[in-house]
This record gives C-alpha cells, sequence and structure tokens, in this order.
C-alpha cells in the first residue's frame, strides 16, 4: 500500500529479485494500461473518436512498455566471455573464470565428462573474496604443478545471475565441487582459509611435499589479514 511503501506517500511498489540482484518499481508502472486493454477500442469503429483512438494507443504503449520492463529484469544476466582472459588464466594455472551463459558447458558438462571442478562463488564487493584472492591463485597453482585433478573456477554472482546446476547462495565465498554426473555440485560449508585446505586434504591425495607449501601460504595469509588490520586503525 502507500502508506507502507518503502518510500512514503507514493503508490504502491513492488521490489523484483532475481538472483543477487533487485530493483523497485511502482505497481502502477508495471500494470500500466492493463485496464484499458479490458476495453480495447476498434480501430475500424466509426463511432470512435478519434481522440479515444489515439488514447487507446497510448495505453498500448504504456501497457508493453511494462512488459518489457519484467521481460528485461528476468533475463538472465550474464557476463560476456573474454577468450583473451581464458587463455592468461589457463597459462598461469590461476582460477578460471566462468559467466553464467557457459556454465552448462563450462562447469557441469565438463565434470559430467570426468574432470573435477571446484568453483567459487564471489562478488566484487565481498572483502573476504577479495582478501583471499591472491591465497586462492597460488592455491590453484600449486595443484596444477603438482597435477592434482581438480580445476578452479570462479563465478562472480554480482555480474551472473545464478545459472541453471548451480548452487544458490547469499553468502561468499561458496566453494562447490562439480564431480561426475552429479547435477548439483557438492556445496562445501567450508570457506575460512584454514578449513578450505583441511577439505583439499580429505578430498584429494595430496603429497607431503604440498601439503606443507599449502600451510605455508596459509602463514602468508594471516599476515596479508594483519596488515589490512592495521590499515583499518
Amino acid at each position: 500500500t502507500a502508506g507502507n511503501s518503502p518510500a512514503q506517500g507514493e503508490d504502491t511498489a513492488v521490489m523484483l529479485y532475481k538472483g543477487q540482484r533487485r530493483s523497485r518499481y511502482a505497481l502502477a508502472e508495471l500494470l500500466r494500461g492493463e485496464a484499458e486493454e479490458a476495453g480495447e477500442v476498434d480501430p475500424k469503429d466509426k463511432n470512435v473518436e478519434p481522440a479515444a483512438l489515439g488514447e487507446e494507443r497510448t495505453s498500448s504503449r504504456e501497457a508493453a512498455s511494462g512488459e518489457k520492463l519484467l521481460e528485461t529484469f528476468f533475463t538472465p544476466l550474464s557476463e560476456k566471455e573474454n577468450a583473451s582472459r581464458t587463455k592468461r588464466e589457463k597459462g598461469k594455472h590461476l582460477p578460471i573464470r566462468v559467466v553464467g551463459s557457459a556454465f552448462k558447458r563450462d562447469v557441469l558438462d565438463e565434470a559430467k565428462a570426468g574432470n573435477t571442478i571446484l568453483l567459487q562463488l564471489f562478488e566484487d564487493s565481498c572483502f573476504l573474496c577479495f582478501l583471499m584472492r591472491p591465497f586462492l591463485n597460488s592455491v590453484s597453482a600449486l595443484l596444477a604443478e603438482y597435477n592434482i585433478p581438480v580445476t578452479m573456477k570462479r563465478l562472480n554472482i554480482e555480474k551472473n545471475d545464478f545459472p541453471e546446476g548451480c548452487v544458490v547462495t547469499r553468502a561468499t565465498p561458496t566453494f562447490v565441487l562439480h564431480r561426475g554426473a552429479h547435477e548439483e555440485g557438492e556445496r562445501w560449508s567450508e570457506f575460512r582459509p584454514r578449513d578450505f585446505i583441511e577439505k583439499l586434504e580429505k578430498e584429494f591425495d595430496l603429497p607431503v611435499e604440498l601439503r606443507e607449501k599449502l600451510h605455508a601460504l596459509l602463514d602468508l595469509l594471516h599476515e596479508r589479514f594483519k596488515r589490512f588490520g592495521l590499515l583499518s586503525v
């Protein structure tokens, strides 16, 4: 109602949600013209005044405009693929960015083909994701160096709606393991760096030397946390 509208004094408003996106619209803006559609004017009717015919056409345009708003908002959002970025990430064994429109091909289909994918769901606004990024880059490179059969990938859920087959989450970072023919991946409850490393050790047969290097990375990450903490004081 107007009384409990997010903006006091305005008409009834609705909030549209899809993935991590949301947008507020006046209800009248989305439904405008529907009342007129119930009694549309026949343009061939000679008894209709020209002014009424013009009003009917305007109403149709307005109704289409509201329909267009809904279609546009609920069209799945996806980043554009970036071939040069992907090539660079693969060459340096960094976590590979995937986009919503290619999620099935780059995650689900690859997992079904026998490849194990460890997917990180992240947001640009997630501070922990930012702090962990160099750490995860190093983890990905080490896993490749020791030929551990897993590929790390990343999906930005601020710039991509949740694709079909993707775990839905409101918390980031979230890690999801896609393995074999399972349609939906296994969501890890572990997101803290040390818990993440321990989960890797449980899921994969890691040599002692690699385990030592991964734990050394934890020490570097803790130092990074500490320095950012000092900057915020």
